[in-house]
Parts: C-alpha cells; structure tokens; sequence
C-alpha cells in the first residue's frame, strides 16, 4: 500500500526536486507517481528493517537527508541489488546534493546519486520518474545546468532562490523569485515557483492565480494546470480540479504524469474511467519503389489484412499531398484513420458465415471504433488511445484546432460524462 505524501509533507523537498527541467514532473498529491513512495508489502514482513526503512523515509521528508541516506546505505550493504531502495537512496543522495552548500561535497553526492539510479535502472526499476532523474545528468554523472530564463541577471536570481527553497527558506526564495520576475515578467518558472510557495502556505486561491498565469505563459506544459488542479482539490472544488487535470492531460497527453492524476480525480470521486485502446495489431505498412511491404501475422486474420492493405493505400496515393517527398517516412495519423475506417466498412458491409465469425474475434475493437465514430471522435481516439511515436508527431497540429473534441472525447468517452 502506497503512502500518500502532500506538498504540506513535503514542503521544501517537493519544491527543490522539480528544479527545471525536472521539477515539472512533480505534484503534491501523486499517488503511484509520487516522489517517495511507501516500501512494497514485501518489506513488512522484515520485522527488524522495515520500521528503520520507513523511518529513513520520513526523515528524507523531513529533509534530514544525511541521516536517511544512512538507513538506506545500511539496508544497500546487506542488499545491494535492491532496485527501491536504490532508487530511494540516489533520490534522497540527489535532494541533499541540491541542497547542498559546499560545491565538492555536492558533486560528490550527485555523483553517488548518479551512480544508485543507474544501477536502479539497469535491474529493471520502474519508479515513472527515475529517467527524469537521470536525465538530470550527464554520462559522467555530473548534473546538467538548469536554465530557467536567457536573462543573466533573472537566470542568477533564479538559481539563488532555488538554493533558498532547498534550505526551506521561503521567504528568501520568494523574494528571489520575485526580483527574477522583475528582471523577466514572462518567466514561467518564477511564475509557477511562486506559486507553489503559496501552495505550500495553504494560501491556495493566491497559488490559483500564479498557477493560471504561469499557464497562459506556458498552455502546452502540464505542470502549472496540474498544479492548478491540486489549488482547487484543496479547497473542496472538485470539477474545477478537474478541469485543470484535463488541461494538463491535453498539454502532454504522452506524459504519464497527467493521466494518472485523472485516475487519481476518478477514485477519489467513485467515478469510472476507462480508456478505449483496442486489441487491433498495428503491422509495418511501407511503401518502396511502388512496392507495398507488410509485415502481417497471417495468424491475425482478414481484418488485419484488411486494415494493413487500406494503410498501404493512403501511403501510395495520398501520402504526397501530407508529406514532403524527402521526408522521413512514420506512421501518421490520416494514415490510421484510413486503415480504422476501412475496419468499419468491412464490419459493417460483411455478410456470410465465415465472414461474421471473423469479425466476431474483434467484436470489442469495432464496437469501440463504432463509438467513437459515432461521436465524431475517430481522431482523437487514434491520438489519445492508439499513438505510436509516428502518430503522436500529430498530435500538437491536431490540438490547434480541435481543443474541443480532446475536452469531449476525456469526458465522454473516458468519463461517461454527457
């Protein structure tokens, strides 16, 4: 069972962890994404350790670091190739490093930090943000600079009153950011920071506003209308709550963050959501020298067949007046439409006995593309609940001028809201 952690438990250490460019991955109430997560039930059977390693949990929450990373280093001696304590340990070694004032010791624990994550990595740990960790650092395990702003003067208030929050001194790190707004009005970061202080304070319809307005300086960033959202779960307004997580969710649909912070919404108030991705094989479909090539299952049956041969079709006939000639060829959305659409044909103009039980395999699939169909929103199915990385390239053309169907498609489709 995952233990819950808020931006009131964690106060300096939730603000110094999402430092650009990963402090946007973080929120206060993350359940399953959550920084510092509860240890599996497996831990509780270890009588003699697990209180040791939930008390090192507490105690990085409380910014003791030094003394959590103890426990950690104790429990890593005896088990070296635990993957979630040495995520937790190079997580707490990275939070004492960015609060550290000594800049030797500092590199010297980002680079331990460094070195746990990794090794956290390679055995298979799947924490959501452990690659936002590492992508914090170079090969070396040196950190990366942060640029929060191209003005020299903003950029260094911003770096000091980061060093403030990570000491917990808010007051001084407020009044960093706020000089750095001075030198740079549109700055999101700033903007977001300090709303976030407010958050932290409880003053949460002042961190409303700073949050609105770091949106409207950054709309296709998920953090501040994230963050927006969680103001508004505080003070008991849950539909407002969730239409800042939907906004996040459209910012960066392809970023897991969001989405589970829309399953997080729907738990907390008993309502269903369900995503619609279907069991309908996706085969290579290519196109060279007028030659088709299509790397399908026979196994699969005549539906996929189908559906490869109508992709190949668009891509011989169709794909010139989308694509320039020289262009590196990716599955794309107008593609997959035309295979989709070509599914429902043939489902709906079958006939024959042999045919029908070959539909009848993928009965959940049609029925799902019918739905959508039906409801004008066969695209944003595709981009939301059927993108690969050839067809999420579509997706921010799409957004431009089709916010609307992305809004109805989450809540009617995925919420059954009418």
């Amino acid at each position: 069972m995952q233990k819950i952690l808020t931006r009131g438990s964690y106060p300096s250490m939730m603000h110094a962890l999402v430092s650009y460019p990963m402090r946007k991955l973080f929120t206060p109430w993350l359940i399953t994404l959550i920084m510092v997560t509860a240890l599996p039930p497996s831990y509780a059977a270890r009588s003699v350790n697990s209180d040791d390693l939930q008390k090192a949990l507490a105690l990085s929450g409380a910014k003791k670091y030094a003394a959590a990373s103890t426990i950690f280093d104790q429990w890593l001696d005896q088990n070296p190739d635990d993957t979630d304590i040495l995520f937790h340990s190079g997580f707490t070694l990275h939070l004492q490093a960015e609060a550290e004032p000594n800049d030797k010791r500092s590199r010297k624990l980002h680079r331990i930090a460094y070195e746990r994550l990794t090794k956290a990595h390679k055995l298979g740990c799947k924490e959501v943000l452990l690659p936002a960790l590492l992508n914090a650092y170079d090969t070396e395990g040196k950190p990366l600079s942060r640029e929060f702003s191209s003005s020299k003067e903003a950029q260094a208030l911003m770096q000091k009153g980061e060093k403030a929050f990570g000491s917990g001194k808010l007051n001084d790190a407020l009044a960093f950011y706020q000089r750095a707004l001075d030198q740079d009005p549109r700055n999101y970061h700033a903007t977001l920071f300090i709303g976030d202080i407010h958050f932290n304070r409880g003053q949460y319809d002042d961190a409303i506003t700073w949050f609105e307005k770091a949106a409207s300086i950054q709309p296709h960033i998920e953090t501040a209308h994230r963050y927006c959202g969680d103001a508004y779960a505080k003070t008991k307004r849950p539909q407002e709550a969730l239409a800042k997580y939907i906004d996040a969710f459209i910012a960066e649909p392809y970023n897991r963050i969001p989405f589970e912070m829309l399953k997080r919404w729907a738990a907390q108030n008993q309502i269903y959501l369900k995503r619609r991705a279907i069991n309908l094989p996706v085969p290579t479909v290519e196109i060279k020298d007028k030659e088709m090539s299509i790397g399908c299952d026979p196994a699969d049956g005549a539906l996929v067949l189908l559906y490869s041969l109508a992709r190949g079709k668009w891509l011989s006939e169709e794909r010139a007046a989308f694509f320039a000639e020289d262009a590196t060829p990716r599955h794309s959305l107008p593609e997959e439409r035309s295979g989709l659409e070509a599914v429902l044909t043939f489902a709906d103009e079958a006939s024959g006995a042999e045919l029908k039980e070959e539909l009848s395999k993928w009965k959940s699939a049609i029925d799902t593309l019918r739905e959508v169909k039906k409801a004008g929103l066969l695209d944003t199915f595709i981009l939301l609940d059927r993108a690969n990385q050839g067809i999420a390239q579509d997706y921010s053309a799409y957004r431009e001028t089709n916010r609307a169907e992305l809004v109805r498609y989450i809540r009617e489709i995925w919420f059954g809201q009418k």
